[in-house]
């Protein structure tokens, strides 16, 4: 066999050189399918100057341009434009992008119906955000056309009204950000979200087969009738948002017991009853905002045991009864909102340092004042039965800005010391039994002070200082 000489493998290996070359260079080019796509898109939206960076001229790599994602060989996998003020209707050329996986456009301004047509041909879509819109009408029948791999939808804060279509269960892979159907079967629902919108009917009660559920925020809507007792059996359930709707009736009553509740806010309906015995029986309970609504009854005699509360809200409701005294010690507690309700109770000597907001006005509380308060912005406890004088050292309520006291039994002057309220924006003392001459020259040192009221007391002197 003749073996090639020295020139001829010379050219090979220069054939051989070429050839790689070429390799790595055509490796590396633009998917210009792709490329063309995401510049018709642009051209459909009038070439907003929010999307300046699609320009080939001045970067011919697309993968680069502003909210654009990529794959392998320069696909595009993803698209994330929220929050750029973009207007008008989803462009129909965007599921031309075949690999198209993720498509995030909240927060604009984006309108028309439900953009069905569009994004029905988007077959491998599995994220879709639409929320915080002003897309508008009733979601369609075929909705189920979607992307067969969608897992999180969300149409929240639009302007969508009417039923919602059954057949959005046909949406098997779905992780629900966005409508609740009537009936669901979609049982591998995760997040359930279809807050701020205008639906109307009742929450359905086979919501209690979603046994994956975790949170439910159906907040800000018009729905009505009673909150299924089927929901406290759901056994992952951590945050539940209901507030702003027409819901009546009672709560579950083993609501918090068969799940590890962190979050409850009902707050704004027409609910009624006492609040659950078993609300804070695991422990996890963070926040109970209930106010606007008409609970009565007493306070759960465990409520004490929410040991990571955080927020309690229990503000313009019918309840009655003694206010657990533990709870004032939960060293989470930063919050307590229970104005216009029956409560009796006393407050500790000593609050914690921890607690910022105190409003329980327009109830019976007796007893006396706390001593101390360090952390205290906001106390508010008109119309009570408080009685006693006002902490003599006004230093352990530094931080104080609002206080109103009016409308209780409060004897005695009132201490020099309250010079010390350097922050103090309004301070109501009216409707008491305070006595003695007004300090003025130590009310005068009070460089935030825009209120004051003192009137319907027992004080005497002169007014006028010198």
């Amino acid at each position: 066999m003749k073996l090639p000489t020295p020139k001829i493998m010379s050219s090979i290996r220069l054939l051989l050189v070429g050839v790689f070359l070429l390799a790595r260079k055509s490796s590396s080019q633009p998917n210009s399918g792709d490329q063309a796509t995401l510049l018709a898109i642009k051209q459909e939206w009038g070439n907003p100057t929010q999307l300046v960076s699609w320009d080939p001229v001045a970067d011919a790599n697309h993968c680069s341009w502003a909210g654009v994602v990529c794959g392998g060989e320069r696909t595009v996998i993803g698209i994330s434009l929220a929050r750029l003020n973009l207007t008008g209707k989803i462009p129909q050329c965007v599921c031309d992008l075949p690999s198209l996986t993720h498509l995030d456009l909240s927060y604009n301004n984006l309108n028309g119906g439900f953009p069905g047509a569009q994004l029905y041909a988007c077959s491998h879509l599995r994220f879709l955000d639409l929320s915080n819109n002003a897309f508008h009408g009733v979601l369609p029948d075929d909705i189920s056309h979607l992307s067969p791999a969608m897992e999180h939808l969300n149409l929240s804060t639009n302007h969508f009204h009417g039923a919602v279509p059954a057949e959005v269960a046909g949406l098997l892979a779905l992780r629900l950000t966005g409508e609740l159907p009537r009936k669901i079967t979609a049982v591998n629902l995760i997040d359930l979200d279809v807050s701020s919108n205008q639906l109307t009917g009742e929450m359905p009660e086979d919501i209690g087969s979603l046994k994956n559920l975790s949170l439910l925020f159906l907040y800000t809507n018009q729905l009505t009738g009673t909150i299924p007792a089927s929901i406290a059996m759901l056994p992952n359930l951590r945050d539940i948002r209901l507030f702003e709707n027409n819901f009546s009736g009672q709560l579950p009553s083993e609501l918090g017991k068969h799940s590890e509740l962190e979050n409850l806010e009902v707050s704004n309906n027409n609910l009624s009853g006492p609040l659950p015995e078993s609300l804070c029986a695991n422990g996890k309970l963070y926040n109970i905002v209930v106010f606007d609504n008409n609970f009565s009854g007493e306070l759960p005699k465990n409520l004490s045991d929410c040991f990571l509360l955080n927020n309690l809200m229990l503000h313009n409701n019918r309840f009655s009864g003694n206010f657990p005294a533990k709870i004032w010690s939960l060293r989470k507690l930063t919050t307590v909102m229970i104005q216009n309700n029956g409560f009796t109770g006393v407050l500790p000597a000593k609050l914690s340092e921890n607690i910022l907001r105190i409003e329980m006005g327009n109830n019976k509380f007796s007893g006396s004042l706390p001593t101390s308060a360090t952390g205290l912005h906001v106390f508010k406890a008109e119309n009570n039965l408080i009685s006693g004088e006002l902490p003599a050292d006004m230093s352990k309520f530094a931080n104080l800005l609002d206080c109103v006291l009016s409308g209780n039994q409060l004897t005695g002057s009132i201490p020099t010391s309250v010079s010390l309220l350097q922050k103090l924006n309004y301070l109501h003392l009216s409707d008491n039994r305070l006595s003695g001459a007004i300090p003025f020259d130590s009310i005068v040192l009070l460089p935030s002070l825009s209120l004051l009221d003192l009137s319907q007391n027992e004080f005497t002197g002169d007014l006028c200082q010198e």
